[in-house]
C-alpha cells in the first residue's frame, strides 16, 4: 500500500471512532440527565445530586432505583457528595438484594475524589 492509501485509512478510522465517542457520551448524559430528572420530579433538591442522595435514603426507592441514582451520581463526580458517599461506605454489608452496589459506590466515591472524562457535561444539570 502507497502512503496517501494509509493516510486515508487512518484518518477514517480516526473519524469513526470520534463519531463513535461523541454517540456515547451522549447516550451517558441522556441517560443521567433522565435520571435526574425523574429524581427531581420525586424527591425535589435544588441540585441533581441532591435528589440522588435523596432518592438513594429513600424507603420508597427500589434496589435498582436506588443502583441507577447511584451510577448517575457517580458521573456527576461531585464532591460536595463525597460525605454522603463516606456515610454509605460504612453502612453495614447486606445482601445483594437489599443493598446498593459496593463496586457502584466505590466508582462514586473515586469519581467524585478525581477527575472523570465526562465530569464537564453536567455542570447544567
Amino acid at each position: 500500500m502507497n502512503l496517501k492509501r494509509l493516510a486515508i485509512i487512518g484518518v477514517t478510522t480516526l473519524i469513526a471512532f470520534l463519531i463513535f465517542f461523541a454517540f456515547s457520551l451522549r447516550g451517558i448524559y441522556n441517560g443521567v440527565k433522565t435520571i435526574c430528572d425523574e429524581y427531581r420530579g420525586r424527591f425535589g433538591g435544588e441540585s441533581c445530586a441532591q435528589s440522588l442522595m435523596s432518592s438513594i435514603n429513600s424507603i420508597e426507592t427500589s434496589i435498582k432505583e436506588k443502583n441507577d441514582a447511584l451510577w448517575a451520581l457517580s458521573q456527576l463526580g461531585q464532591e460536595e457528595s463525597l460525605p454522603f458517599l463516606y456515610e454509605l461506605e460504612e453502612r453495614e454489608n447486606c445482601g445483594l438484594d437489599e443493598c446498593i452496589s459496593d463496586i457502584m459506590l466505590n466508582r462514586a466515591i473515586r469519581f467524585s475524589e478525581g477527575w472523570t472524562l465526562t465530569k464537564w457535561m453536567y455542570k447544567n444539570l
